[in-house]
């Protein structure tokens, strides 16, 4: 089956409540000039300082989908959304709790991966694999994401990447990020596709991969093991 890869800016519907929902984006350049348009010009300007057009594109393409997503779980115009921050710098739209629904984003290369949860705290990572191999200081970040099921991945430049995945996941549910110490993250992997259980700081999260177009990786992290979850299709 093809990976979830949506080409175009179609209408980002919320998932009914308790479900999460996934979209995969590439960032072409006209998919990127129709997401300019419901930028701030505060953002406009951040992402024009980007040195690299590929960097620029994924970044206009995912605020813009963000700022859809916004919209659709407030009602409200995406360009008219209000971004704040966190103290953690996790951004978030004004007058939205993520206990009533939460939105996390993640790009790599032209892949841009976007999550929603209706009453459900998520986060999602995506990595190309065109960078070949990782330093050390990735393997020595990923040592306490284990479990059986990640041996069966026999790459293992593919399987540090993916544990990485797992790892960024969890720590944009959790909401601090890289504030935290990646040594305070465990996970479990018993299923490739499956959820499998982790931990951040002590509370408990869940945790599984997504199909990915070939040359990358995806893992959601979520407040519990979601039945409801929607990988959706471009049609």
């Amino acid at each position: 089956m093809d990976a979830s890869i949506r080409e175009s800016a179609r209408l980002i519907e919320a998932p009914p409540p308790g479900g999460v929902r996934v979209w995969q984006f590439r960032a072409s350049p006209e998919l990127a000039e129709e997401m300019r348009a419901l930028l701030s010009a505060e953002e406009i300007e951040d992402i024009d300082r980007l040195a690299r057009e590929r960097d620029r594109h994924a970044a206009m393409v995912g605020r813009g989908v963000w700022r859809q997503a916004a919209g659709a779980v407030l009602g409200a115009e995406p360009a008219e959304i209000v971004v704040e921050r966190t103290s953690y710098g996790r951004p978030y739209p004004d007058g939205l709790e993520r206990a009533k629904a939460d939105i996390s984003l993640s790009h790599s290369g032209d892949l841009v991966g976007l999550a929603v949860g209706m009453g459900v705290r998520v986060g999602i990572d995506v990595e190309s694999t065109a960078m070949g191999m990782v330093d050390d200081h990735i393997s020595r970040a990923v040592e306490s994401i284990t479990g059986p099921a990640i041996e069966l991945i026999q790459d293992s430049t593919e399987r540090t990447l993916f544990a990485w995945c797992v790892l960024e996941a969890l720590l944009k549910a959790d909401g601090r990020g890289m504030h935290l110490n990646p040594s305070m993250v465990t996970a479990d992997i018993r299923s490739l596709w499956g959820w499998n259980s982790a931990r951040v700081a002590g509370t408990a999260w869940w945790v599984r991969r997504f199909e990915t177009p070939g040359g990358a990786l995806g893992a959601i992290a979520a407040g519990g093991p979601v039945v409801d979850i929607d990988f959706v299709d471009p049609g």
